[in-house]
C-alpha cells in the first residue's frame, strides 16, 4: 500500500469546492480544511506509487484555483518495511 499526503494552498474562497472534489476520489482517504499557510490537508492511498502519480497528475493537479500543491510520499526502506515512526 502506497500513501501520499498533500498540502494544498488555494485561492481564497475555493476551499469548500476543492474539498468536495477531493472527497469524490476513492483513493482520497482523508481531507481536512486547515488554518495557516496551507488551506487543505489530504491523505491518499493506492496499491502502487504509479497509481498515486496517475491520480495526482491526471486528476488532482487539473483542479482549478490551486496556488500551490505540496506532496509527501510515505517512504519505507525495503529492509525496514514494517518500520513506523
Amino acid at each position: 500500500m502506497e500513501m501520499a499526503y498533500l498540502l494544498i494552498q488555494c485561492d481564497m474562497g475555493a476551499e469548500i469546492d476543492i474539498i468536495k472534489k477531493l472527497t469524490k476520489i476513492p483513493e482520497v482517504k482523508e481531507v481536512r480544511g486547515t488554518y495557516g499557510v496551507y488551506d487543505i490537508f489530504a491523505k491518499l492511498e493506492s496499491e502502487t506509487r504509479e497509481q498515486l502519480d496517475e491520480i495526482l497528475t491526471n486528476n488532482i493537479r487539473r483542479f482549478q484555483k490551486f496556488v500551490q500543491l505540496t506532496r509527501f510520499l510515505r517512504y519505507y526502506p525495503k529492509a525496514e518495511s514494517n518500520f513506523i515512526l
